[in-house]
């Protein structure tokens, strides 16, 4: 019987910072309506929210996290309501053959657990990576 590895995998993943939110905890309501409505409309419906407001190199951003189910979509706003970052759960079968090609060749036999697609709007204009787990 093969052995599947669970890996941290660095390949292909960008250090999202999603990882901790290190500023002020906010309610849903306390985040400006139209940061909402552009966030509602990225994530859909959704179960819960955690919102919080950081200063990341020196700008004010938005933090939204939201989850429906299993299903987590989660975007930082520059307070001017800019998208910065965007993170989304994805179905490994929906993942580009580029991202198996890459994991096969780093990690023999090893299978994607959970996958996320993320989108910097920042370094590079709809700069997209995968974190796989």
């Amino acid at each position: 019987m093969a052995r599947s590895r669970i890996l941290p995998l660095a390949l292909l993943v960008l250090e999202a910072p999603f990882a901790a939110a290190h500023g002020e905890v906010y309610t849903y309501g306390q985040i400006p309506p139209a940061i909402r409505a552009q966030f509602e409309a990225l994530a859909g419906p959704f179960d819960t929210v955690d919102a919080v407001h950081d200063t990341e190199m020196g700008h004010d951003t938005f933090q939204l996290t939201a989850r429906s189910g299993e299903r987590m979509h989660s975007a930082i706003f520059a307070f001017d309501g800019s998208l910065l970052v965007e993170q989304v759960d994805v179905e490994a079968a929906t993942l580009p053959a580029a991202v198996f090609d890459a994991l096969e060749r780093g990690h023999l036999g090893a299978r994607v657990l959970a996958a996320q697609r993320v989108t910097n709007f920042v370094t590079e204009p709809d700069h997209v990576a995968y974190r796989l787990t």
